[in-house]
């Protein structure tokens, strides 16, 4: 149960999603936003949010103009990795799934 929520948690990412910068997970840092979905990048780590709750949290490195999404599970053999193509200028991302579209992503100005 735990492994299909996590997998459609990360479709609907990959349907939907994954910012990221170009060579160093770094650039990323912080909230990219898109129509119902957000995505929070630390040095690492990707949080999924959809209409502001987060969905699941994965780990992430970036490639060249790809960008590399892992999932795990504790205590099990379970692994699977995405890969999915991106374009990055300052303001904005735009992530390519094969097969299914693209989707651009705003980073997000903090409120004060």
């Amino acid at each position: 149960m735990k492994r299909s929520r996590r997998l459609l948690a990360l479709l609907l990412a990959v349907v939907m999603i994954v910012s990221l910068t170009a060579c160093g997970s770094s650039k990323f840092t912080g909230t990219w936003e898109a129509t119902l979905q957000s995505l929070t990048f630390t040095k690492d780590k990707v949080t999924v949010s959809t209409l502001g709750l987060d969905i699941a949290t994965y780990d992430y490195k970036v490639s060249g103009d790809k960008i590399i999404i892992s999932a795990s599970s504790e205590g099990t053999s379970f692994k699977q990795e995405w890969t999915y193509v991106f374009n990055k200028d300052k303001s904005q991302v735009t992530i390519t799934t094969p097969g299914l579209g693209s989707v651009v992503y705003t980073k997000a100005v903090k409120s004060k």
